[in-house]
């Protein structure tokens, strides 16, 4: 079976989304996972993302239920999405040399990760990318799994329960 690390850019995420259905749906983290568990045993699993002071409070505390270790940072201006590349590379790059995993999920249709997933290609590691508006470039060099409609949503739901309990 394999071993999973799943490595989301939330903010990469909820925009390229919001900009293929027009705004109407966001992703369904919980459908997302479950698609991800057919592939695979999940080792780890991180979602990483800003936020204006503690907009997103609620919404980390679902993706930490969710089994996901949150890394959010607060920024002034949410436009400076590619805080996290870094980040997210380092961790993957760690997770790998642990022998923790040996598939990478990257969850992210940022051409900014394609280093990253070319360096994963020459040490042998699998590699999915997840998205929407996926670069022909990513789909050229790794398998990828373009957001379908299914893994949103439904209208008016909401996956952040009442933190309070």
């Amino acid at each position: 079976m394999k071993k999973l690390g799943i490595f989301l850019d939330v903010n990469n995420l909820f925009y390229t989304t919001s900009r293929k259905f027009n705004n109407r749906r966001k992703i369904s983290y919980e459908k997302l996972l479950d698609y991800f568990r057919d592939l695979g045993e999940i080792k780890i699993s991180f979602a990483f993302g800003t936020q204006r002071e503690t907009e997103a409070s609620t919404f980390i505390y679902c993706l930490r239920k969710m089994g996901f270790i949150p890394r959010f940072r607060s920024v002034h201006d949410l436009k400076i999405h590619r805080i996290w590349d870094v980040g997210l590379t380092v961790e993957v790059m760690k997770a790998v040399m642990d022998q923790t995993i040996d598939t990478v999920v990257i969850g992210s249709s940022s051409l900014s990760f394609l280093p990253l997933i070319d360096w994963l290609v020459a040490k042998g590691v699998s590699v999915v990318v997840c998205g929407s508006g996926i670069s022909r470039k990513i789909q050229n060099i790794v398998p990828f799994v373009e957001i379908p409609s299914s893994m949103l949503q439904k209208e008016n739901e909401d996956e952040a329960p009442d933190p309070k309990g």
